[in-house]
């Protein structure tokens, strides 16, 4: 059963969401309003049409009633058309509204948050739990409310009509309702775990598509067909219970239908024979007592939506919640290159062993420092805690002499390019690729980047120009890929890059090429070069070695070079000479 702290955050949502169309929705809501003054007064015509024609009264005010009837019932399919064509306007435009928000949550949010949840389980909930949401707010609960008001107006008129027949429907629906409640608040839990069931069905075959080529290399599909058998049969299981208690509901509306029918005709006959009603006010009985029978029939299956609606509630409300380990702040980085400062910072993931242990050192706007380090030293978790996709346990990040949680994430992350060897590609033309789909870019900044990355007999080549067709499989190069992903970076004119193993998946004849690229382009701006590779440094002024996750050298690169008791002397000159292993 929905508790009152739900109940008052859905209404929030509601209205949050509603509030850009609540013109549309206030059209929406008084039409229906009509419709049910209309659903009401209908049956009375029939009434005085039977009782006017067995009384022998005037033909004239028969055929003008018949007429008037004819002319309601008219103007109440023009009402429904009105109210379908709002109703799924409204459900659209919420749904990709609410979609789009959640969406920027979701990438907003640090890597924690992120590695709690699949690909698959943010699919399903960004589509399936907020296209459930989203027709709860466009149609669900309008007509969940006017279905309620059109009940209780039935009620009101077989009350007028007769007020004992009034108090025994009364008790009737309220008995009905009462079975209803109980049968939802048992079957909540039962659709809440089908859809995290499903959840984790989408979740688990994104992740074996992805590592495809490993599974199928390490001999082990048997093993992923296991777990995918074990999935559907949890999720056919959470499935059919969550059917079961829907039936049941169902089954209970046959039940108490027949029953109300035959409740119906024991109290007519009761009545005429008493002399208490016409047989204009049989059939308005009769006809009221059938009306009754479809709001409480569409009340019970949008109880039965309702329940997904809290499953889907309560499992969005946990995807939207920031995550309280990272603070947005308030302050815009300024443009220009950026003078970054870690001072005695640690870290570690998830209260593990410590990745990063008291590091400091100071790089000035338009400085370039080369992180050296083994694989699993921390120097890559540096990048990570700039891009505040974590926040150090102890110590400060400063840039421009300001603590970086001051700072929007927004405006970080705009103003700092990052770039890593896992290149994402989407299928899309180059022009989507390069912007990211951002309609305001043009085709000249575009060339402009085309030609600073020397990309202009490549792009010569291509059949349609920026509207060419790339994607992850499409036969391009490691180098050009790190190419298009660079001009991504660069168009939006970062004042620092990180550049995080950027090299690591080429051979030394591209790499260089990629470096004397960046070498012009890196010109004015601060830059942070992370490596295993000794070749990174020939761009950097200063470099910084870490060991046992913490600074062990430290300064220009020209000094450590040619000081043979420094580390740098030592790599440049021991047997590997080309990376840290």
């Amino acid at each position: 059963m929905m508790n009152k702290d739900m109940f008052s955050s859905k209404i929030k949502l509601f209205l949050t969401y509603i509030k850009p169309y609540k013109i549309s929705f206030s059209i929406m809501s008084l039409l229906l309003l009509a419709n049910i003054v209309i659903q009401i007064i209908q049956p009375q015509i029939t009434r005085f049409i039977i009782d006017s024609a067995l009384s022998n009264q005037s033909f004239r005010s028969i055929i003008t009633a018949a007429m008037l009837f004819l002319l309601i019932v008219l103007f109440n399919l023009l009402i429904n058309v009105v109210i379908g064509t709002l109703a799924e306007t409204i459900g659209w435009s919420t749904t990709n509204d609410m979609r789009v928000s959640l969406f920027r949550i979701c990438l907003g949010q640090d890597m924690v948050y992120q590695q709690k949840r699949t690909p698959g389980e943010m699919i399903e909930r960004l589509d399936g739990d907020v296209s459930t949401l989203a027709r709860f707010f466009s149609n669900l609960s309008i007509q969940f409310i006017g279905n309620a008001l059109l009940l209780i107006g039935i009620l009101s008129m077989i009350f007028i009509e007769n007020w004992l027949v009034g108090l025994c429907f009364t008790c009737f629906t309220v008995v009905l309702f009462a079975i209803f409640r109980k049968l939802r608040s048992i079957s909540s839990l039962h659709w809440f775990n089908y859809i995290q069931s499903s959840a984790n069905f989408s979740g688990f075959i994104g992740e074996a598509v992805a590592a495809k080529e490993n599974v199928t290399g390490n001999a082990s599909l048997k093993y992923i067909i296991i777990k995918y058998t074990l999935l559907t049969r949890n999720l056919i299981r959470n499935q059919m219970k969550a059917m079961l208690m829907a039936n049941g509901m169902w089954m209970s509306n046959i039940l108490f239908t027949g029953l109300g029918t035959a409740l119906m005709f024991f109290l007519s006959l009761f009545l005429w024979r008493q002399g208490a009603t016409t047989v204009g006010g049989i059939y308005l009985l009769i006809h009221y007592q059938q009306m009754l029978m479809n709001p409480i029939n569409t009340l019970r299956s949008q109880i039965e939506e309702l329940q997904q609606v809290d499953a889907s509630f309560a499992r969005l409300s946990s995807l939207i919640i920031p995550s309280a380990s990272i603070v947005d702040g308030n302050r815009k980085l300024p443009a220009g290159a950026l003078d970054v400062k870690f001072d005695q910072v640690d870290f570690a993931y998830n209260d593990e062993k410590m990745v990063l242990n008291h590091i400091s050192f100071h790089l000035r706007a338009g400085e370039t420092l080369c992180v050296l380090g083994r694989t699993g030293s921390g120097k890559s978790t540096l990048s990570k805690l700039l891009l505040r996709l974590y926040d150090p346990l102890k110590g400060n990040i400063f840039i421009n002499d300001l603590d970086i949680g001051l700072y929007q994430i927004d405006s970080i992350r705009s103003r700092i390019g990052y770039f890593n060897q896992d290149i994402k590609l989407f299928n899309a033309s180059l022009r989507d690729n390069i912007t990211l789909y951002d309609p305001s870019i043009t085709d000249d900044q575009l060339l402009t980047i085309i030609d600073q990355l020397q990309l202009d007999s490549w792009f010569r080549s291509l059949p349609h120009g920026f509207d060419t067709i790339i994607s992850q499989n499409a036969g391009l190069s490691a180098g050009e890929e790190q190419l298009i992903a660079l001009a991504r970076m660069f168009l939006r004119d970062p004042g620092m890059i990180v550049l995080d193993e950027a090299t690591s998946r080429l051979d030394d004849a591209t790499e260089y090429g990629l470096q004397n690229i960046l070498k012009g382009l890196i010109n004015k701006r601060t830059a942070i070069i992370v490596s295993h590779k000794l070749s990174s440094i020939r761009l950097a002024k200063y470099v910084a070695i870490i060991d046992n996750h913490t600074i062990v050298e430290y300064g220009e690169r020209e000094i450590l070079e040619n000081d043979n008791k420094s580390l740098l002397y030592e790599f440049i000159h021991s047997q590997e000479g080309v990376t840290l292993q």
